[in-house]
């Protein structure tokens, strides 16, 4: 399929000399196979590699709203009754991250953000919505948080540029040897291997 996309826009793999890779958390799956490509790709044939963590890029998306959020928080599925979440303030222009990305139950997440009293609101984007949105109706009537509209809860492939070209400024390249999909959490595989037969 790369090949194709590549012939079909005159582009070869050996005109490449930068590679932008969201690179987690998400699916294992998903993630494996991206890095995998990214790592293959700047091995064969010398492109630079930039890794990209996914929750930035959702967060960024707050940026194209009519009025950007002092605060978001994006969230995706992380399956038992789980999010991938994490917390960015509006600084300067830009989100940071003020909470690093972390596997935990969805309210949890928000409501010890807002215990701390920082923020009266938050805005809420991602996929996890679609599994865990009930959940927070009782802060939605409460006005503690927004859910943002569903366009802005995706990450998009110019978003991941643009903010690993900002990364690359910041402190440079990702070495493709050590690049490695952030998992946030050990694969089921392994949980299920240690359950079934110890360390």
């Amino acid at each position: 399929m790369c090949r194709r996309i590549g012939q079909k826009n005159g582009v070869a793999p050996v005109d490449i000399d930068q590679v932008y890779i969201s690179n987690g958390p998400g699916s294992f799956t998903g993630l494996r196979i991206a890095v995998t490509f990214a790592r293959h790709m700047a091995l064969a044939t010398g492109a630079k590699v930039r890794a990209v963590p996914t929750l930035d890029v959702i967060a960024a998306n707050a940026l194209s709203m009519a009025t950007p959020p002092g605060c978001v928080i994006p969230m995706l599925d992380a399956k038992k009754d789980q999010v991938f979440g994490a917390v960015y303030v509006l600084t300067d222009g830009e989100y940071q991250c003020v909470v690093p990305a972390q596997m935990v139950e969805p309210v949890a997440l928000v409501e010890s953000l807002l215990s701390a009293g920082q923020f009266q609101s938050c805005v809420l984007l991602g996929e996890g919505l679609n599994h865990h949105r009930a959940k927070f109706d009782d802060l939605v009537r409460a006005e503690r948080v927004i859910v943002g509209a569903e366009p802005f809860w995706w990450p998009h492939a110019s978003r991941v540029i643009e903010i690993g070209r900002r990364l690359v400024e910041r402190d440079g390249f990702t070495d493709a040897i050590c690049l490695v999909p952030d998992y946030v959490r050990r694969p089921e595989a392994e949980e299920i291997w240690e359950k079934r037969f110890g360390k």
